[in-house]
């Protein structure tokens, strides 16, 4: 079995690593073109034309209070483990030290595992080890007879935390103490305030969409203002609703073809406007250079529905029309940079 041993340069690595796959963002273009047929007065139907930019108009000076899912990093607690088997006593602290015959915990049973698992300290004082919590385990553990991942630590919140970092304190004759650090990332329904400004800092402004690690089939909607060097993200995720409620695949190599049923919506609360749909879509899934992830790399989804269109909170320079309404069109999401989560 290929074990992983760890040096100071492969520590290094692999925590940088993890550290820029969970921050990185996938960004592309959210575009509609949408056609939407309103009734103006009795009788009187006007066709109207509702793309991103009309989105972005009707959303400029918008307040709105929701719930939306958050990716968010979370320092566990920390537990202090004194004269544990995992770490080195004594007088060679801060040396190599080989590990053997370590417990490890699988599906809640703690077993014993006894491939070598090197550890090489960080410089500097106190002296900081960082290690993966997670290591595959095969059949040389005992009391388990087929490949497995077992846990190093699975308490104190660690169940869920790839990397560990273990700094040496105080201890008192003949025993080392270090407290162990994990972090992971976890979702939690979080209540947002989104406030989008009733005029732009530039001339130029975008819809787009940003997903993420671990599950980049969730759309977060933005406006991004300004030039590719200088931008303003204005956070419109509560504005909309972005729903998968039926999807066959397809699967050639690390490659899917998703054909799906969805849901795309306009809340509307925003003077008065907002829109249902029904989308019969088709999304292809995919690597993208710099991340180990699988993203959605494009999509196209056609869409029909009904709504309500509304004076925009910040008057526009051509009246537009306001009236019940059914529309159809399209929206695509297309393009694709990786960025760092500056959110």
């Amino acid at each position: 079995m290929n074990r992983m041993v760890l040096s100071l340069g492969l520590v290094l690595a692999c925590t940088i690593g993890k550290a820029d796959a969970q921050d990185a963002l996938w960004v592309q273009n959210a575009n509609f073109a949408l056609k939407a047929q309103v009734q103006v007065s009795d009788g009187v139907v006007k066709s109207y034309a509702i793309n991103s930019k009309t989105l972005i108009q009707y959303l400029k000076g918008a307040t709105n209070v929701g719930l939306r899912s958050v990716s968010e990093t979370v320092t566990n607690a920390t537990i202090v483990v004194t004269n544990d088997v995992r770490f080195p006593a004594g007088t060679n602290v801060g040396a190599d030290f080989v590990l053997t015959n370590y417990p490890v915990v699988i599906n809640g049973v703690t077993y014993t595992d006894t491939d070598p698992l090197s550890f090489h300290p960080l410089p500097g004082e106190p002296v900081t080890y960082t290690f993966p919590n997670s290591v595959d385990v095969g059949t040389n553990i005992t009391g388990f007879d087929t490949n497995a991942t077992g846990l190093i630590f699975a308490t104190g919140g660690f169940e869920n935390a790839t990397d560990i970092t273990a700094i040496q304190g105080t201890g008192g004759t003949n025993e080392t103490v270090f407290t162990v650090f994990g972090t992971s990332t976890n979702s939690s329904e979080q209540q947002v305030t989104n406030i989008v400004p009733a005029q732009f800092a530039s001339k130029s402004q975008r819809l787009i969409v940003k997903s993420s690690l671990p599950d980049t089939e969730t759309f977060f909607f933005f406006i991004r203002d300004g030039t590719p060097k200088s931008f303003v993200d204005y956070d419109v995720t509560t504005f909309f609703h972005y729903a998968q409620l039926a999807k066959v695949s397809q699967t050639k190599g690390s490659a899917s073809t998703d054909y799906l049923d969805l849901s795309i919506d306009l809340i509307g609360d925003l003077a008065g406007t907002g829109f249902q749909t029904e989308a019969n879509g088709k999304q292809v899934r995919g690597k993208v250079n710099g991340s180990d992830g699988i993203f959605v790399r494009s999509l196209s989804a056609t869409c029909v529905g009904s709504g309500t269109a509304g004076t925009p909170i910040v008057t526009p320079l051509k009246p537009v029309p306001e009236g019940p309404m059914v529309l159809s069109g399209k929206f695509t999401v297309n393009g694709g940079k990786l960025e760092q989560n500056n959110q």
